[in-house]
């Protein structure tokens, strides 16, 4: 079957990332969007224009309050970009690692300038639109006076700095801590335009600084990372400081009880009204510090707020890792996510067809699984008769398009017979947790344990048995696990030496034999077409093919320098193979040649997942 006769639908889901097909050629994000990059900082200088950055050289723009975004174009790739700011709609900067870039136009074009110097560049400040400044690790300090078009190197602060703002032209201030030694926090002052700076005294407790603000010439606010005891009570709280004189003197304020989590950013449109972040609360004065309130912004696990920004009055976006994306249009008593889609850890995949499909794994409210009735599109939660907290799910298999099963931790396992709209708690009288399962069309189903603990049910799951797994002492399951029909499966194990060996079933896995692929290195992905035909990616190796049931293997061919974590075998000579979220390739000949479909740079999922489903299409 040549491929101008058929057509790929391939799907990839990512743990960390969520459903993550990158954009490249015939692929397509799915969900989230606009992205699934964690988001480092966010500029909106008006409620409907807005720009956020963040990993992977992601600039996203929107004019129409974050309902569309649009992903601008970054001079270099898998930069992690952490701050960008905008003082009005068409003037702002980014700063990142040794890249400066101004625009004019709102990020229509972009003055860009490259200067390698012994650090990174970390926070900037434009003053108008002609005379900004960056500051930096190392002693960085730069200045432009054309708009970012050329810049300066000014004389060594000697600290690393983190924040940089100006009162005036002339009077301003930089924060941050000795090069050395990021426990000995610093505060700098200009009153000349930048040409000198005099060190200030910064209160004895405060041991590191995490942002700065400066309200005029005379009244600045310093934000610290440490968390301050309070000795007229019980609990660790965050702490702000105030100078009324320039730096000269400093009044502390309790800010909120800590939640284990350091501050970020602290903000005050005038000398009454403020706000500062942690990495999960949001806290607003309106009496100059002396009472803070928390607002009831949501943070769901594995996500952080790293910035935000407000217009000093009713409109906030706060933006973070998850990615995290939301907004406030009435002063932070109410949020809306700006994130579409669901940003949450997915751990399994599975499609029925192009476009009936599943993702589970631990969902922000505890464990379940989505489902897709358009080719991913758009996902809803399934129901379920009961839950349990902490778990998730391993795997999902269907036998065919009502009937399909869900291992879960805790050993629980889920089974569906109406298409995955409805999952029920079903027992199969064995206490183990399973990983993996197989599920096939005749109602045979494997499930198999992290232990080498194998069951089998040939009646649809009515009745279960134990198989007796005596391929020798002290393996562990090595995450390979494939039945091609209900005679003939595939499994991985590894011993003690922690040395990968690969299994053979051919009599419904009631008896096991070794094979040999010429390694002990681990496998990093198997699949087989039929019992004859199939594939195994080895680490550091490559890629090896076999069409004799795993008796004799061809050379291992890497492919592109990648190691292959996924593969799926569509016929006995085509395939399609991948790593990560990052590259995908396909082959026609058993894997003599390959041809690549998608690469892109990889965000590094901690738990990626693959499900690839082709179908025959006429023409």
């Amino acid at each position: 079957m040549k491929a101008t006769t058929k057509k790929f639908q391939m799907l990839i889901a990512a743990a960390l990332l969520s459903i993550s097909t990158i954009m490249a050629q015939e692929w397509t994000m799915l969900n989230p969007n606009p992205t699934f990059n964690a988001m480092h900082a966010v500029s909106f200088p008006s409620a409907d224009t807005g720009f956020v950055v963040g990993n992977n050289s992601m600039v996203l723009r929107t004019f129409d309050g974050g309902q569309t975004w649009q992903e601008l174009e970054f001079p270099v790739a898998g930069v992690q970009i952490r701050f960008v700011d905008f003082r009005d709609n068409n003037h702002g900067i980014i700063v990142a690692w040794s890249h400066i870039l101004t625009t004019f136009d709102a990020g229509e074009s972009w003055n860009y300038t490259h200067k390698q110097l012994y650090g990174d560049y970390v926070n900037a400040h434009l003053i108008d639109e002609e005379l900004g400044w960056v500051v930096g690790t190392n002693d960085i300090l730069m200045k432009t006076t054309d708009g970012g078009l050329n810049w300066q190197e000014m004389p060594a602060t000697g600290i690393y700095g983190v924040a940089i703002e100006f009162a005036s032209p002339e009077v301003g201030y930089i924060a941050g801590h000795i090069t050395y030694s990021g426990t000995i926090p610093r505060l700098l002052k200009t009153t000349d335009g930048g040409d000198s700076w005099e060190f200030l005294t910064v209160p004895d407790e405060v041991k590191s600084i995490a942002y700065m603000d400066v309200i005029d010439e005379d009244q600045i606010w310093v934000a610290a990372t440490s968390h301050m005891v309070n000795y007229d009570s019980t609990h660790v709280v965050f702490k702000a400081y105030r100078s009324m004189d320039g730096g000269q003197s400093w009044q502390d304020f309790e800010v909120g009880r800590s939640d284990g989590s350091n501050v970020r950013r602290i903000q005050f449109s005038d000398a009454s009204n403020g706000m500062l972040m942690s990495y999960s609360s949001i806290y607003f004065t309106a009496d100059s510090g002396t009472s803070w309130e928390s607002s009831p912004i949501q943070m769901f696990p594995g996500g952080a707020y790293t910035d935000f920004s407000w217009d000093g009055d009713d409109f906030i976006v706060a933006s973070g890792f998850g990615p995290s994306l939301v907004k406030s249009t009435d002063g932070g008593n109410n949020w809306t996510n700006m994130i579409q889609g669901y940003t949450d850890s997915w751990r399994s995949i599975y499609f029925l067809n192009e476009d009936i499909g599943f993702v589970g794994s631990l969902l922000h409210w505890g464990a379940g699984i989505l489902r897709t009735a358009n080719g991913g599109q758009n996902w809803e939660p399934v129901h379920f008769d009961s839950l349990f907290s902490g778990s998730y799910f391993y795997s999902i298999a269907f036998a065919d398009e009502l009937r399909g099963w869900a291992p879960s931790t805790n050993s629980k396992i889920y089974h569906t017979a109406d298409g995955g709209l409805n999952w029920n708690l079903t027992n199969t009288g064995f206490p183990y947790t399973f990983h993996k399962v197989n599920a096939l069309p005749d109602g045979t189903i494997y499930m198999i344990s992290s232990d080498m603990k194998m069951i089998k049910s040939t009646d649809w799951g009515v009745t279960w048995m134990e198989m007796s797994l005596v391929v020798g002492e002290g393996l562990a399951f090595n995450g390979m696990f494939h039945f091609v029909d209900a005679s003939t499966g595939f499994l991985t194990a590894r011993n003690p030496q922690n040395q990968t060996m690969l299994f053979k079933t051919s009599d419904g896995g009631f008896g096991w034999q070794q094979l040999n692929y010429n390694s002990t290195n681990r496998i990093l992905s198997l699949s087989f077409f039929d019992e004859n035909n199939g594939m195994i990616s080895v680490q550091g190796m490559g890629v090896m093919h076999t069409d004799d049931g795993g008796d004799s293997w061809s050379e291992a061919e890497k492919i592109a320098g990648y190691e292959i974590n996924h593969l799926t075998l569509y016929s006995p000579t085509e395939a399609v193979a991948v790593y990560d979220d990052a590259f995908v390739a396909v082959t026609e000949d058993s894997g003599e040649t390959w041809i690549v479909r998608m690469e892109h740079t990889s965000v590094d999922p901690t738990n990626p997942c693959f499900f690839f489903w082709m179908a025959a299409k006429a023409g």
